[in-house]
C-alpha cells in the first residue's frame, strides 16, 4: 500500500504542475501576437474564472451538475476597417484535460453567439469559441443594431451576423487555442441550434474547411423567407377578419394528432409520419370544445379551420405562386443570409461531416425547410449521404421540449463519424421530462420510425422503414 501511494505522487505532482502552468499562461501577453486578416485587433484579455454549466446545453441532455469549473477565458475585440464595427470573440479553454478538440458554439434568434453555452463543451475537454457578431447577446430579439438610421440597413452588421464574424471566430478561436496549449487542435467541430443551425450550414456552404464536423439542429434556413413568413398566419386572420382563441386552434391541433398518431403503428400522442398525414381541418368544423379564455364552450368555426389550413400551407397563392412581399425580402437578403446554397462540393472535398435534425413540432421554424434543403442537396449530389445526414425528431419542439424524442447524443455521434468513420443510420433519442421515459432511434431521412412490436418505451421496439 505504501509503495502504491508513493507511485502516484509523480502523477499528482505533474497534475499540479500542469494546473500551475495553465494558470500562468492565461495572461494577456500570451495572446498578444494573435492576428486576423482584414481586421485590426483592439485587445486580447485573459483571466481565470469559475463557471457553472447551463441547465440544458444546446443539442445535449439536460444536466444537473452544479460544481463550478475553472477555465481560462479569453476575449478578443477587433474591428474590420471601414465597417465601423466592434466585435467580441469569446474563447474558453479548459485548464486541464484538453482533448485536442475545438468547437464553435452558435447563437439563437438575432444573437450571433451564446456565451453560457461554452460551459458544456469546456467541461468535457473542448476549447470553445463564440462571437457576439458586433452586437450585444443579452436580447435575442433586439434589432436596433441592424439599422444605421430609420429605414437604412447596416449591411456590414448584417454580414457579420450572417457569416463573416463566424469565420473570424473559427480562425481566432483556433489561434487562441494553439497559443494557449502550444499546438493546433486535432479536430474542429460546430454545434448550434436555430440560428446556430443556420450558422452551421453557412459554415459548410461558405467556409467549408473551418470545421471537420458540424451539428446543425432546427436550422433557420431561408432566413430571407421564413422570418417574414412568420407573419403569414396573422395576415390570414386579418384577411378573414377572424382571430380564433387559443383553445380553438388547440382543438384543431389535437384533432390532427388523433387522426395521424397511429401511422407509425402505435398511439402515443406523437405523429411520426407527418408526410403520410392527410388531415383536413375543415373536417372538425362545428365540433364543440371547452375554453378557459373566454370561459365556456365554442364550436370550431370554418374560418378557424381555414386559418389552420392556410397557415400550414404557407405564404403562397392558391396556384402555388410565391407572394410578392416575400419575394421582395428574398431579392434583398438572400445573398447575405439566405443560407440556402445546396452545393456542398467544397465541404465534401474537405472531408467534412454534417448532421442535422429538426423537431416536427417546432413552433418557431418550419421543419419542412430542413427537409427541403436536404432534398435539394441530394438532387445536387445523389451521394450526399456520405457526408450529410438529416433526421426528423417527431414531437420535439424548437431545439428541445415537447412530448417527442430528443437526440441529446447527436454531437457524440458526429464525433464518432468524423474520427472513426461510423456514419449514423439512426440517432438515439429519448423523451425528456415525461413521467415515463421512452426511447427510439431517429431515422435518417427519408426513412420513418415504425413500431415493430414490444414495449413502446424501448428503442428496440421501433425500426426505420
Amino acid at each position: 500500500m505504501l509503495f502504491s501511494n508513493l507511485s502516484s505522487i509523480p502523477l499528482v505532482f505533474q497534475g499540479l504542475i500542469n494546473g500551475v502552468f495553465a494558470q500562468s499562461v492565461c495572461s494577456d501577453d500570451r495572446f498578444s501576437s494573435v492576428r486576423l486578416n482584414n481586421a485590426e485587433i483592439i485587445s486580447a484579455n485573459a483571466n481565470m474564472s469559475d463557471i457553472e454549466l447551463p441547465e440544458w446545453p444546446t443539442n445535449e441532455w439536460p444536466t444537473s451538475s452544479s460544481k463550478p469549473i475553472t477555465v481560462c477565458k479569453v476575449t478578443v475585440q477587433y474591428t474590420h476597417p471601414g465597417w465601423n464595427d466592434t466585435i467580441n470573440t469569446y474563447v474558453w479553454l479548459p485548464v486541464s484535460g484538453w482533448n485536442q478538440r475545438f468547437v464553435g458554439v452558435g447563437g439563437g434568434g438575432w444573437s450571433t453567439g451564446d456565451i453560457e453555452d461554452l460551459g458544456s463543451p469546456v467541461s468535457k475537454g473542448y476549447a470553445a469559441v463564440t462571437t457576439d457578431g458586433g452586437h450585444l447577446l443579452a436580447n435575442r430579439q433586439e434589432l436596433s443594431w441592424a439599422l444605421t438610421s430609420s429605414g437604412n440597413l447596416n449591411w456590414p452588421a448584417l454580414q457579420n451576423f450572417a457569416a463573416v464574424s463566424l469565420d473570424d471566430a473559427a480562425t481566432l478561436g483556433k489561434a487562441i487555442t494553439a497559443a494557449y496549449y502550444g499546438k493546433e487542435p486535432k479536430y474542429s467541430y460546430w454545434n448550434g441550434c436555430s440560428t446556430g443551425g443556420r450558422q452551421g450550414h453557412m459554415m459548410a456552404q461558405r467556409y467549408p474547411t473551418q470545421y471537420n464536423g458540424i451539428l446543425a439542429a432546427a436550422s433557420a434556413f431561408n432566413w430571407d423567407k421564413f422570418i417574414v413568413s412568420e407573419y403569414w398566419p396573422q395576415a390570414v386572420m386579418h384577411s378573414l377578419g377572424y382571430y380564433p382563441p387559443t383553445c380553438e386552434l388547440d382543438a384543431i391541433t389535437k384533432a390532427l394528432i388523433e387522426a395521424c398518431d397511429s401511422l407509425d403503428g402505435v398511439e402515443d400522442g406523437i405523429v411520426s409520419n407527418s408526410d403520410g398525414c392527410d388531415f383536413d381541418p375543415a373536417s372538425i368544423a362545428g365540433l364543440t370544445v371547452s375554453c378557459d379564455n373566454p370561459p365556456g364552450t365554442i364550436q370550431v368555426s370554418e374560418k378557424a379551420a381555414e386559418i389552420a389550413r392556410l397557415a400550414w400551407r404557407g405564404p403562397q397563392t392558391e396556384d402555388g405562386k410565391f407572394l410578392w412581399l416575400f419575394r421582395q425580402s428574398v431579392n434583398r437578403f438572400a445573398s447575405v443570409m439566405g443560407t440556402a446554397d445546396a452545393d456542398l462540393t467544397d465541404f465534401k472535398k474537405a472531408g467534412g461531416k454534417l448532421i442535422s435534425w429538426h423537431g416536427t413540432a417546432d413552433e418557431l421554424i418550419p421543419y419542412k425547410g430542413s427537409v427541403d434543403y436536404f432534398k435539394r442537396v441530394l438532387k445536387q449530389d445523389p451521394d450526399a449521404t456520405d457526408y450529410y445526414r438529416f433526421f426528423e425528431a417527431p414531437g420535439v419542439e424548437h431545439c428541445n421540449g415537447g412530448p417527442g424524442w430528443f437526440p441529446g447524443g447527436a454531437f457524440d455521434a458526429l464525433v464518432e463519424w468524423v474520427e472513426e468513420g461510423k456514419a449514423p443510420a439512426t440517432l438515439y433519442a429519448e423523451t425528456v421530462g415525461s413521467e415515463k421515459m421512452r426511447a427510439v432511434g431517429l431515422c435518417a431521412y427519408p426513412k420513418k420510425i415504425t413500431y415493430r412490436g414490444g414495449d413502446t418505451s424501448l428503442a428496440s421496439s421501433f425500426g426505420c422503414e
